[in-house]
């Protein structure tokens, strides 16, 4: 399982710090977060955040990640946690991560009216991996780092999300189209999504009401942003 394209082509996680009002009990709650070029994450929040409060007397904390798609089952699909230490990001560093921030969550521009928010950056120490029942390990901070980054990773939520919400028909023609084999599954009742795409294929999950079934379409050529991507699923329907 490669981790580091599994962070990048997320964007929320669940951020676990060591309560100072709770005398160290975990403290855990949903977060939006942006990765940097090395492949740590980074968050934006206020002074008036637990959060803050906890980070800013213990650095230590955890990000955990889980399958979007696996409400079903959601001990059956992927999940992470990424053993983090989270400092605040140096003043003269904040425009280049402020760019990077709002490009992926445009929403956040209004929080600069506040002067209470800032960022701070997780240097990965280590992370667990589990990928479904019987697989998992841990993976080393330099292991994380070294891993390979396909290049639609950082661009894959904007994608995904564009697809299930407003292209399900084309995703139920994919599977007609390339999925012979899972046609049978398909009528009123069974939804397809997107769940991920990289350089090479398309990943989709097929929610029927017996079952739900992974699988993935190879590209016909590798892309390597999302224009080329989206050239590519256009195309692919014009088999």
């Amino acid at each position: 399982m490669n981790i580091r394209n599994q962070v990048t082509a997320n964007n929320s996680a669940i951020l676990s710090t060591i309560s100072q009002k709770h005398d160290g009990y975990p403290f855990g709650s949903v977060v939006p977060y942006d990765v940097d070029e090395q492949g740590r994450p980074v968050i934006y929040i206020s002074t008036l955040a637990e959060h803050y409060k906890n980070l800013s007397v213990s650095t230590k904390a955890s990000l955990t990640l889980v399958d979007p798609f696996g409400h079903r089952s959601p001990q059956a699909h992927w999940r992470i946690t990424l053993l983090c230490s989270f400092m605040q990001v140096a003043e003269e560093e904040h425009t280049m991560y402020r760019e990077s921030y709002l490009s992926r969550f445009p929403s956040a521009k209004s929080y600069q009216e506040t002067h209470d928010f800032f960022f701070f950056r997780g240097e990965v120490q280590g992370a667990r991996w589990i990928e479904g029942f019987g697989s998992m390990g841990w993976c080393s901070a330099e292991e994380y780092t070294s891993e390979f980054l396909d290049p639609l990773s950082y661009d894959a939520p904007v994608i995904v999300a564009h697809m299930n919400a407003d292209h399900a028909d084309v995703l139920e023609r994919y599977v007609r189209l390339y999925l012979p084999e899972h046609v049978s599954l398909l009528g009123p009742k069974t939804s397809v999504v997107m769940t991920s795409i990289s350089r090479e294929s398309v990943f989709l999950r097929i929610f029927s009401p017996s079952k739900e079934v992974d699988c993935s379409i190879p590209l016909p050529q590798r892309v390597n942003t999302s224009s080329e991507a989206r050239e590519m699923l256009i195309g692919m329907l014009q088999r």
